[in-house]
């Protein structure tokens, strides 16, 4: 069952990068505030990222926590590749989580020289389902690519998703700065598509520190 972020009604404060990833300093840490949407309803959350060593030229750990109203992190240790597969969680990813780790993962893309116009896709799995996801450089202006995104979404009940939308690329810190999408996802009881909205911020890096 996906984790829901519907119930999401306070301010969330920010706290220090290192709550996400206890008491581990090593890595990097990243932080985004976001509001969610879904079935109309908008709500606050942050999420926050350790990178941590990566296993080998393709594959990373990454422990993503989403905050929510209760003040608890649901924190989950993945492991992404440079297809933006994802494994290893104990449960199901948000949307939301699974889009940032799959913007994470072009952190394996050269990138470099790519030009408004060029475009690719990429297909992988998730903790449930498999995505297929497109990138169009819309516009270039040094190290930020301004991205249109498209992605399709098939969950192994057979139901299907998506969103579109853009994401602001950062290629010199190879991060996602800025994320605005919509789509639908399928419901959990009848398959009917349920709208959502995504739109996040990035507002902490502690390589920014170093």
């Amino acid at each position: 069952m996906k984790r829901s972020a519907l119930l999401i009604v306070a301010a969330l404060s920010l706290s220090p990068l290192v709550a996400a990833a206890d008491s581990d300093t090593a890595g990097r840490h990243l932080r985004y505030v976001a509001m969610v949407g879904v079935d109309g309803q908008l709500a606050p959350i942050t999420i926050d990222v350790h990178i941590g060593a990566t296993q080998h030229e393709d594959v990373a750990r990454v422990d993503i926590a989403e905050r929510r109203e209760d003040g608890e992190f649901a924190r989950e240790s993945v492991a992404i590749d440079r297809d933006g597969t994802v494994s290893g969680a104990d449960e199901s990813l948000t949307f939301e989580e699974e889009t940032i780790l799959d913007l994470l993962a072009l952190q394996f893309e050269d990138l470099s020289g790519v030009d408004a116009g060029d475009h690719w896709d990429r297909t992988g799995d998730l903790h449930e389902g498999s995505a297929r996801t497109h990138f169009v450089v819309r516009e270039t202006d040094g190290p930020l690519l301004e991205l249109a995104v498209n992605r399709s979404i098939e969950f192994p009940d057979g139901s299907r998703g998506g969103w579109h939308g853009s994401v602001r690329y950062d290629t010199a810190s190879a991060v996602p700065r800025t994320i605005a999408i919509a789509g639908a996802i399928g419901a959990e009881t009848d398959g009917t598509p349920r709208p959502l909205s995504f739109s996040a911020h990035l507002v902490g890096d502690s390589f920014q520190h170093r």
